[in-house]
């Protein structure tokens, strides 16, 4: 029976020893900090990882250590790259490209099978014609289904302030089409604007209408557009905010329940600080939007994500970062504090307001800029000494079907870096029912990595921080891309380079 013991103690401490592995691939001179890249994903025993230099582009396919198996230059590429996107399936993936040659936008798809190399020559989804040459037209939304069998491609002409166009096309996983539509959307006011772009897996696309004023700084009405698949027309519903005043609209397809999730946080008065949450569902079965819930801050969660200050603009910095849906129909979701503070005359001035003022969507000049605010790629570019980000606590919010609160919860942090946000905020990595929040905290000059996870119940418990790491890399936490059930690949900074690492738990 000792022996027994002994060799199950043992290995439980190897188990426990090994908790987590870390791998990192060797840097390549190509590999600066001005490099686009976008993990692809893990195929069989490969991961992927697509890199953008210069005018170059390469699939780099690495194996379960992060060596460089195959490095693969993707010929006839066009040079003007304007946004990427990838969707993966098991036996191989699509390349969802923009490019700009004089003025028409093109967005184009590239099949790869899982060893990274080029099934069929690049296929063109559709194009637009500008009236003159514009800088960075992200002109198209890919909308991508849970299910991945349906795939949208969407965009929306706000020339006339009155009247929108929006365009839909939607594609097989196959990339055949479907259907392709143009429709006319009334706005009734210059600062109206669409937001929130979303498709399920029958093909329906959804959308908000948002009613704002002085120039998108809140929305004081909100409407929920739907467009059946197959349809000629858009069906618009009313969601009722009760005169309150919105911020962001975030919205989530939850197609367990054939329900859409419209969030906002909200204010009681204009410019007010954030009272609450703002809850609604669309109904698909029915079709109708449910009475809204306005789920009211308490001090009890305002203490539980404070730093400093007054409790009543505790929650002014927050946003929703992400909702994961459950099977009851109620939902998960995690709001991060974020700001910046500027030094001298060079500073860039920034308040809540002008996130929302600023908003991707708007400023291209005669198309919606379809990037969207959640679009890191290359996110070096904004970097501005004279601004010091920051990325604060999380908080933790269970909802149920009714749009109640059922418990609340806060991951505590602190980050701030003078030269991006890479390297701050976090990303969830979702294993055995848990939200694993993984995040950078410096001490001492070094960054450490840890890990705080949530139940469903709630219940927080803070691991302790990864080991194995190499102080030598500075981890992205907020770039991070979970490939399988316990891996994340994560870019990371190694001297002047990109690299990447993996984390197996």
């Amino acid at each position: 029976m000792k022996a027994i013991f002994l060799t199950t103690l043992l290995l439980l401490l190897q188990y426990f020893g090994e908790a987590q592995k870390i791998k990192y691939t060797e840097g390549e001179k190509e590999d600066t900090k001005k490099m686009n890249f976008e993990t692809v994903g893990k195929f069989n025993s490969n991961i992927i990882i697509y890199k953008n230099v210069y005018n170059d582009n390469y699939m780099c396919v690495y194996d379960g250590d992060m060596k460089l198996k195959e490095k693969l230059k993707l010929v006839n590429m066009p040079i003007n790259i304007i946004n990427v996107d990838f969707i993966s399936y098991p036996t191989f993936f699509y390349m969802i490209y923009q490019h700009q040659k004089k003025n028409v936008v093109y967005c184009d798809a590239i099949k790869f099978n899982t060893d990274g190399k080029k099934m069929e020559d690049a296929v063109t989804l559709d194009t637009t014609t500008l009236p003159v040459y514009q800088n960075d037209n992200k002109i198209y939304q890919i909308l991508v289904s849970d299910n991945k069998q349906q795939i949208g491609v969407v965009k929306a002409n706000k020339k006339n302030e009155r009247n929108h166009l929006f365009g839909a096309i939607l594609y097989s996983s196959t990339l055949q089409q479907q259907y392709k539509r143009r429709f006319v959307i009334p706005m009734d006011g210059r600062n109206n604007f669409l937001d929130e772009f979303l498709i399920d897996n029958d093909g329906d696309i959804y959308m908000a209408k948002c009613y704002s004023v002085n120039d998108n700084e809140y929305v004081t009405k909100l409407n929920m557009l739907h467009l059946p698949v197959g349809r000629d027309t858009i069906i618009n519903y009313v969601v009722d905010s009760k005169e309150k005043t919105l911020d962001e609209i975030i919205m989530k397809m939850d197609n367990s329940t054939k329900r859409v999730i419209i969030l906002s946080f909200f204010s009681n008065k204009r410019k007010g600080n954030v009272d609450g949450l703002f809850v609604n569902f669309f109904d698909k079965s029915t079709p109708t939007t449910t009475t809204p819930s306005f789920i009211n801050f308490d001090d009890s969660i305002r203490t539980e994500v404070s730093t400093i200050g007054s409790l009543k603009t505790a929650l002014n910095d927050f946003f929703i970062r992400q909702i994961y849906p459950r099977k009851d129909g109620g939902f998960i979701f995690a709001a991060e504090s974020y700001y910046t503070t500027t030094r001298g005359n060079g500073g860039i001035p920034w308040s809540r307001y002008d996130y929302f003022s600023n908003n991707n969507y708007l400023t291209n000049y005669d198309y919606y800029n379809m990037g969207g605010r959640d679009n890191y790629w290359n996110s070096y570019d904004r970097i501005n000494t004279n601004t010091t980000y920051y990325a604060d606590n999380v908080l933790v919010l269970s909802i149920d079907k009714k749009g109640e609160l059922e418990w609340s919860n806060a991951i505590q942090k602190s980050q701030k870096d003078d030269y991006g946000e890479d390297l701050i905020s976090y990303q969830i990595l979702l294993t055995g029912g848990s939200l694993h929040f993984l995040f950078n905290e410096k001490d001492r000059n070094e960054f450490l990595m840890y890990d705080n996870s949530v139940t469903p119940q709630g219940k927080v418990t803070r691991h302790p921080t990864l080991k194995n790491l190499d102080r030598r890399y500075g981890i992205m936490p907020r770039h991070g891309k979970q490939i399988s059930a316990r891996e994340m690949v994560f870019p990371c900074t190694y001297k002047n380079y990109i690299c990447f690492a993996k984390i197996e738990y």
